[in-house]
């Protein structure tokens, strides 16, 4: 029985494997365009520090909080073990907080030490931030700061703080909101507040809503923090939620890190269904880039000062690198990242890799504006890792500044940058054409000129094969070609001639015209100015730039002439099939024109090639509305109700085919799951 189930289930998987492709989570990657890409190794292990031997205990217990201070000296927040540890860079103990005049810590869950080396410890389970200086001694005990703008907080549970040295203020967050307060313990507000759009909906629901209502509203509008630090006066935070989760606070509370969405959405392995990314803790190394951890995945994600993503490592595991829960993070001097697990109560020590050495010098080099010394460095980077696509971004940046416009395009299409791209295709048009005038000036006359004789030779020709009701004596081949070109001009008679030579117009022939969508589609990618098409061949599926056209066509051809056979229609599948094929002709012929005037237009122009684009669909459209309409002699409200009609039965099939590749995929995931309950038993 047991092979049985193994051999359909591995059937399963071949035949899915068909269709669906796996990627594998590297441990080293970074996400650009929504797409993975495996780099090397970005942090190497240097050892774990799993505790160290006191009164309160030898081993950590749910530590929760780590911060390095600016002589490396290490700050453990063992909120198990109810105290607050001082280590050695080699994990030796220095210092223990748990016991003092006469009282004791319960849960401490933050660490934050001052330039001074004052030690702030927020005191989760006695609701209260204390204060020690650099030898253990207890300066403050502060509890909640009285204020009638904190009467909405019933409990003060303050969870992680920061100081900073500029304001004299004190950071905290309480209730998943930011509090700020003075010297003296004072509340002077909340921080990171983000302004909320107008809503009629909440005005009404402030206005007459119940008290609860209100509440819950508030609850639901504010900013919910996690965890923040302080880096050059500037608050770090991570925040709860999909979007702008990472913020930087300016001394006015005000975000300037670039709005994004930071981290990775994940699937739900029990529900299926996607979770937002959980950030942890935040830290900021020496050159400014900002670590943030993510939890619920286990993984740490680098983001330079603009909000580009650097790279992503770690991920859950027992092993070297790995991480079952994250907790904390904090980066000393020396660029050395420490990471907390509150389940393994450990605490590894990481160092950067040349590669990710590389990458920051790269970045230090360009912020200080020598554009020479970064633009090697991120040629090896690139060179290292070609598939490392920030690097060619910051190399069309820094040959943008060198006014390269034709190295910048090159990088920035590799990079898929699209905006980037178009700068510098703009200006490098701007210089040819300031560089080469007169020429520009040629080519427009002659562009103008070839159009006018186009226009007046195909009027002339249409003429001559409008007097042709019918093709007696001409050959298949001639009958396609004329057909071809009466469609331009003439749908309907096109359509009528088609139907009236039924037995002179070889299918096989027609199927021509379909068999050049793909020749169009590789032509459209490949031919045209990337500012416009968005798309490299490199990254383009010509299969499904195709099948988005054919797909839907002969759907229609098919369903249509069912409906039609049912409801009056004089038409043959064949005919309906060769009226489908030329209804495609616009599309064919307008879609390679629009490809090269895309050359003369930027990123600007992106409007006008798109409604251009979909005013081709619409002509294929109409096209078959003629067609159905003129072949089976069926008048203009006829016409619509059979096109209704038809359009539910492509919805139908649609349907049909859905649902059968769903209960397909259960039917894989069930016997699938069936099979590893078999091998779990034995």
């Amino acid at each position: 029985m047991k092979k049985i189930f193994k051999t359909v289930a591995a059937f399963l998987a071949v035949t899915a494997g068909l269709g669906i492709t796996c990627l594998a989570e590297s441990s080293n990657y970074v996400v650009y365009d929504g797409k993975r890409t495996v780099i090397p190794d970005v942090y190497e292990y240097v050892t774990t520090i799993t505790g160290v031997a006191s009164d309160s205990g030898s081993s950590f217990s749910a530590p929760n909080d780590v911060f390095i201070d600016d002589e490396n000296f290490i700050y453990i927040a063992d909120s198990g073990n109810n105290r607050v540890l001082k280590l050695a860079e080699d994990g030796r103990l220095l210092m223990e907080i748990s016991d003092f005049d006469g009282d004791a810590l319960i849960n401490p869950t933050g660490v934050y030490v001052d330039k001074s080396g004052r030690i702030f410890i927020t005191d989760t389970g006695n609701y209260r931030l204390l204060i020690f200086d650099k030898n253990g001694k207890c300066l403050e005990k502060n509890g909640k700061p009285e204020s009638d703008l904190l009467s909405g907080l019933s409990i003060y549970m303050p969870e992680h703080v920061v100081y900073s040295e500029k304001t004299k203020y004190s950071y905290c967050i309480a209730g998943k909101q930011l509090l700020m307060m003075d010297p003296e313990n004072v509340f002077q507000g909340y921080c990171g507040a983000e302004p909320i759009a107008f809503s009629l909906k909440n005005y009404l629901i402030r206005r007459f809503g119940t008290k609860q209502q209100i509440d819950t509203l508030s609850q639901r509008e504010g900013v919910s923090y996690k965890n923040i630090c302080m880096f050059n006066n500037n608050l770090y935070a991570v925040t709860l939620g999909g979007k702008n989760n990472i913020k930087v606070l300016n001394g006015l509370g005000v975000n300037i890190y670039p709005s994004g969405n930071y981290g990775e959405v994940i699937v739900d392995s029990e529900s299926k269904t996607t979770v937002d990314p959980e950030f942890c803790d935040i830290a900021v190394e020496p050159d400014g880039n900002i670590f943030a951890a993510q939890s619920n995945n286990n993984r740490i994600y680098v983001y330079d000062p603009d909000g580009n993503m650097l790279f992503s490592f770690g991920g859950s595991g027992k092993t070297r690198g790995k991480f079952s829960k994250i907790s904390s993070i904090a980066i000393s001097q020396n660029g050395y990242l420490y990471v907390l697990d509150s389940a393994l109560n450990h605490l590894q020590v990481l160092r950067p890799s040349n590669f990710a050495g590389e990458i920051y010098s790269a970045g230090v080099a360009y912020n200080n504006g020598d554009y020479k010394q970064s633009l090697e460095t991120w040629n090896d980077i690139s060179s290292l890792c070609p598939g490392y696509l920030l690097a060619h971004e910051k190399i069309g940046n820094i040959k943008l500044k060198q006014k390269n416009y034709s190295g910048a395009a090159y990088e920035y299409k590799s990079a898929k940058v699209g905006d980037g791209y178009a700068s510098a295709y703009g200006k490098l048009k701007t210089e040819w054409i300031r560089d080469h005038i007169y020429i520009a000036i040629v080519l427009i006359a002659l562009l103008l000129a070839l159009v006018y004789i186009s226009v007046t030779g195909y009027r002339k020709c249409y003429k001559k094969i409008e007097h042709r009701l019918y093709f007696e004596r001409q050959g298949r081949f001639t009958v396609f070609f004329e057909l071809f070109f009466v469609q331009i001009c003439h749908p309907i008679v096109c359509y009528d001639r088609i139907k009236a030579n039924r037995n002179r117009i070889p299918l096989s022939v027609c199927l021509i015209i379909p068999a050049l969508v793909p020749i169009v589609s590789v032509f459209r990618i490949a031919a045209g100015n990337y500012a416009v098409t968005g798309k490299t061949v490199a990254d383009s599926s010509f299969f499904y730039e195709s099948a988005v056209i054919l797909l839907p066509l002969f759907l229609w051809v098919f369903i249509s002439y069912l409906v039609t056979s049912l409801i009056s229609g004089e038409t043959t599948l064949k005919e309906t099939v060769a009226a489908g094929c030329y209804s495609l002709i616009p599309w064919v012929i307008f879609t390679p024109l629009l490809t090269l005037l895309s050359h003369i237009s930027g990123s600007s122009d992106n409007v006008f090639f798109v409604m251009a684009q979909a005013a081709l669909v619409v002509c294929v459209v109409i096209n078959l509305l003629i067609a159905m309409g003129t072949m089976n002699d069926y008048g203009l409200s006829k016409t619509v109700i059979v096109a209704v009609i038809s359009i539910f039965g492509m919805a139908i099939v649609c349907f049909a085919i859905l649902l059968f590749s769903s209960l397909s995929v259960q039917t894989f995931n069930q016997i699938s799951g069936i099979v590893h309950e078999l091998n779990t038993l034995e």
